[in-house]
């Protein structure tokens, strides 16, 4: 009978034994093949949310730490020497265009734009509201004698920042040209939904407004009735201020663009501030900073004239710009961080798209190191274990193995058996647990992740709740660029 013969012989006649073996294999098994997934299950996750993610910055002045240097904090409001030395620390740190360029010149920036912001308004147009909105959220009765409002979103390049990200996407027209970008020419693109809210094409022209009112007038208070749930309310409705003068600006719209929406991405009804921002992008019309400088002089010399007690002899049109630079990798990102600071200092706060992910995967990465450090053990402990293991079955054997040797046997054919022993059912016990390691690493990497994303989104609710007057949230969310971290998004990539 030949050595394989004997060891198979062997293992139908002693299954207890074969049994023992089998499940210690099974068990180191899963340890084994249950820490490769967990590793590979963050790996996917990583791969999967970031695929096709470029990593944008945004950055604005750290007031408290410009506050704290400066001593700030204790400054004489009613002191205009104290006040005139407010406003020349904080013009030293204005992020301007010039210190704007020379940061996107940086090495580690791939491209960059800036915006400045302006509202107008008008009484002829009307703002698209999306079908997510409740009835009346985010939309001005007309009947109050008040304008709708609207934004215009400027930016340096003809290849502006939301177009390059993917954040909206051109379905007719064309872009501003390089001409209409250095000449501030009135052109510009605006939503297929605001385009069809006011039948609006490429060609179109429309005007908007800047009013300059008469505040003094709002002195005026009227009383109306408000009825709610069978009572009767009395309230103060205070008028709209009169206006003084009324500045006309014509638009051509050169362009048409769509929003881009993320796969799987949906708005809940009740997340007014993902309404709002939905509402906000939907009407934003984009332009150039330039015209929008025209504009603000045009308004700054008008109101001067009208009201030049309220300006002093020093006084210029402010333009407040945000940068967005965009890198190639998270590396590029850490490294503009670290060259902001040494041209700069710290005081300013750099915003990125990526720590809503960041969030979700750190304690994922924690548990993936864990799992490779289970993982080295594991295999060194099965090496060990099985050694000592295999070394108690030979003694165990010793009269069998003599017999063998007594008959003629040859110990290389004796180790042999042995070790086919050891093989077959090694071979089977590490085939169930691929099967079974895999499931249930399967259901605790899905388990880990769900629970970073829900502590995330938690987080990001809270956050964004009413704290001090004020609402906090990621600039690039709102611009758009936010990374858009799902159950949806984490469950496929571990699939």
């Amino acid at each position: 009978m030949s050595f394989i013969k004997r060891a198979i012989t062997s293992i139908i006649r002693k299954p207890g034994k074969a049994a023992i073996l089998l499940a210690l294999v099974f068990v180191l098994g899963n340890v084994i093949a249950g820490s490769i997934s967990v590793g590979q299950s963050v790996r996917n996750t990583e791969a999967a949310v970031l695929g096709g993610i470029t990593p944008i910055a945004t950055m604005e002045m750290d007031w408290t730490a410009i506050s704290e240097a400066h001593d700030l904090n204790d400054i004489d409001w009613g002191d205009p020497d104290a006040l005139a030395e407010y406003h020349r620390v904080i013009n030293q740190y204005v992020l301007t265009a010039e210190r704007i360029e020379t940061l996107g010149a940086l090495p580690s920036v791939e491209f960059f734009d800036y915006r400045n912001q302006f509202s107008l308004t008008s009484h002829d147009m009307e703002r698209f509201s999306p079908p997510e909105s409740q009835p009346g959220m985010g939309m001005r009765d007309r009947d109050d004698g008040w304008p709708e409002h609207f934004t215009l979103n400027g930016s340096q390049t003809s290849d502006m920042v939301d177009l390059r990200m993917g954040v909206i996407e051109l379905v007719d027209g064309r872009t501003l040209s390089d001409s209409e970008i250095e000449q501030g020419e009135h052109a510009v693109l605006v939503s297929k939904n605001f385009a069809e809210q006011n039948s609006l094409h490429v060609g179109s022209v429309f005007t908007l407004e800047y009013e300059i009112l008469d505040w003094d007038s709002m002195a005026r208070v009227e009383r109306r009735a408000v009825v709610r749930e069978d009572v009767t309310i009395e309230m103060p409705e205070i008028g709209r201020p009169t206006p003084v003068k009324v500045l006309d600006f014509e638009f051509t719209v050169v362009g048409i663009f769509d929003l881009v929406t993320r796969p799987g991405e949906q708005i809940d009804r009740d997340d007014w501030q993902a309404i709002h921002t939905l509402t906000e992008r939907n009407n934003a019309i984009y332009t150039s900073n330039r015209a929008i400088r025209t504009i603000s002089e045009i308004i700054f010399h008008e109101d001067r004239q009208l009201r030049p007690d309220a300006y002093d002899d020093n006084a210029e049109v402010d333009e407040h710009f945000t940068p967005f630079f965009a890198f190639s990798s998270t590396a590029d990102l850490d490294a503009f961080r670290r060259d902001v600071a040494a041209l700069l200092g710290d005081y300013y706060r750099i915003t990125d798209n990526m720590g809503d992910f960041s969030d979700v995967v750190a304690p994922m990465r924690n548990m993936s190191r864990l799992a490779n450090i289970i993982l080295y053990v594991g295999i060194g402990a099965s090496l060990i274990i099985l050694s000592l293991l295999v070394t108690l079955f030979l003694k165990d054997r010793r009269k069998e193995i003599g017999i063998y040797l007594a008959l003629g046997e040859r110990k290389t054919k004796i180790v042999g058996q042995v070790l086919v022993e050891v093989l077959i059912v090694s071979i089977l016990g590490i085939t169930l647990s691929l099967f079974s390691g895999n499931v249930i690493s399967g259901q605790l990497s899905n388990s880990m992740i769900e629970d970073a994303v829900i502590a995330q989104q938690e987080e990001a609710n809270n956050d964004n709740m009413w704290g001090g007057g004020m609402i906090v949230h990621n600039p690039l969310d709102t611009a758009g660029f936010g990374v858009d971290v799902t159950l949806r998004t984490c469950r496929s990539s571990t699939a």
